[in-house]
């Protein structure tokens, strides 16, 4: 699990289709990671959820026009896309990433949300039966540690990590989960072994969440109660606002906050199930998504979270208005709490200080579009042509901006730019022939 910095904080939604995987996809693929076999398939999956998506309403300029060609234009032109909180796009674009069946999916975080021993052991059992046949997956080693540790197996999960470590020594997070299975193996102390095994983490890689989180109880359990609470609090503001695993990070806040007599965060009820899910379920960070702790907290909590967060990162952009980190975790926040013209705001001034920043500039064009009741709107159009000069591939761009040249009764121009994209996908499959014929029912 990673802390995020700007460029990947933005939020899920239930029109967003993975653009941001397909950046990584596009990025690869140009560094010769990918075959184009590779990334052809890897569009696939963005084209389809391109082409399925929400359709918007027609404008002014295109009321001129025959209904075929309103018809295509009422076609999708707003792609709302999550920029993932790990910067992973789908495997089948990049092979050596993690597999998907170890990636918790949205049904099994419901199943795990009331999961006890019995149900940790089944999924151990059958992770272990798949690591049987892909022995050499790191990260399915790791997360199987992790199962372990919940059903309270320090001794295999030690060695299941140890396993992981082994066949990927350069994976940091693996190292991490090592270093948690020693912590509690050793009866939840901080032994020479466990604090080492975190210190060597950080030195490769200083952001990384859980080696810092584990060092903070450290220093809690050490009596240095002010420099835990610290150290939690900084981690807390470098993570993304809508991170499952924040309440989680708050619930430890609170906790030392008790000792020093500060003001607690969270209400009591939360505090209370969020300390029960700790006990349940100890290796909280068990997956990618943990086991929905943010689930826990009622709607009046999550909205009292995002408001503090929202404090803290106001104050820090009086300070300095040029944190471009914090204008993107702000305008996540406001989104969240239905504040779209601060959230508009917001990915305004992170798009004047990342004009070149593909990500931060697709999320403004849809925030804009979403404004606008899911119209293109001159900014937005404006905003693609600025992808496009950063990133003259863009699929999204390329659709988009397509879209509106067509709309505006330049159908040469809008159909080159579709012929573009379309290019770009493999040709006879099923969003190929889809866009194609869209295409060509736009009549000059």
């Amino acid at each position: 699990m990673r802390v995020n910095s700007g460029r990947s904080d933005f939020p899920r939604d239930d029109k967003e289709v993975y653009t941001a995987q397909l950046n990584k996809l596009e990025h690869d693929h140009k560094e010769g990671k990918l075959s184009d076999t590779e990334a052809k398939v890897g569009r696939t999956h963005i084209a389809r959820r391109l082409l399925a998506s929400a359709r918007v309403v027609e404008n002014d300029i295109a009321a001129r026009f025959s209904k075929k060609l309103r018809d295509i234009i009422l076609v999708t032109t707003v792609i709302l896309v999550p920029v993932v909180s790990f910067g992973l796009y789908i495997a089948v674009g990049q092979p050596n990433l993690v597999d998907q069946r170890f990636i918790m999916h949205p049904k099994d975080e419901t199943q795990a949300g009331s999961a006890n021993s019995n149900n940790f052991e089944v999924m151990a059992q059958s992770l272990l039966q798949q690591l049987q046949v892909e022995s050499k997956n790191a990260r399915g080693w790791a997360m199987l540690a992790r199962y372990y540790i919940n059903l309270g197996k320090y001794e295999k999960a030690v060695l299941s990590a140890e396993r992981a470590v082994n066949i990927d020594s350069r994976d940091i997070e693996a190292h991490s989960i090592y270093g948690e299975t020693f912590y509690f193996a050793a009866g939840k102390r901080f032994t020479p072994n466990v604090r080492s095994t975190f210190l060597s983490v950080l030195e490769k890689e200083p952001a990384e969440p859980r080696a810092r989180y584990y060092l903070a109880l450290a220093d809690a359990a050490d009596g240095n109660e002010p420099k835990a609470y610290t150290a939690i609090q900084t981690l807390i503001d470098e993570s993304p606002i809508d991170a499952p695993y924040l309440p989680i990070l708050l619930y430890s806040a609170d906790t030392i906050a008790e000792k020093i007599g500060l003001k607690p965060i969270l209400s009591a009820q939360a505090g209370h199930l969020i300390g029960e899910l700790l006990k349940s379920s100890p290796a909280w960070w068990i997956t990618k998504q943990d086991f929905g702790a943010a689930t826990l907290v009622s709607k009046a909590d999550q909205n009292q979270l995002v408001r503090y967060m929202v404090g803290r990162l106001e104050q820090k952009l009086r300070k300095n208005q040029d944190d471009l980190d914090s204008w993107v975790k702000a305008a996540n926040a406001y989104r969240m709490l239905g504040e779209v013209s601060k959230e508009e705001a917001s990915l305004r001034r992170a798009a004047q200080l990342a004009p070149k920043n593909v990500e931060i500039l697709l999320h403004y064009g849809r925030t804009l579009r979403r404004v606008s009741e899911n119209k293109q709107t001159k900014e937005s159009v404006a905003v693609m042509r600025q992808v496009l000069a950063v990133d003259p591939d863009n699929l999204e761009a390329l659709f988009l901006l397509g879209r509106a040249e067509a709309s505006a009764g330049r159908i040469g121009i809008g159909k080159d730019l579709m012929m573009k994209a379309l290019r770009k996908l493999p040709e006879n499959s099923k969003e190929y022939i889809e866009l194609k014929k869209q295409i060509e029912a736009v009549s000059e």
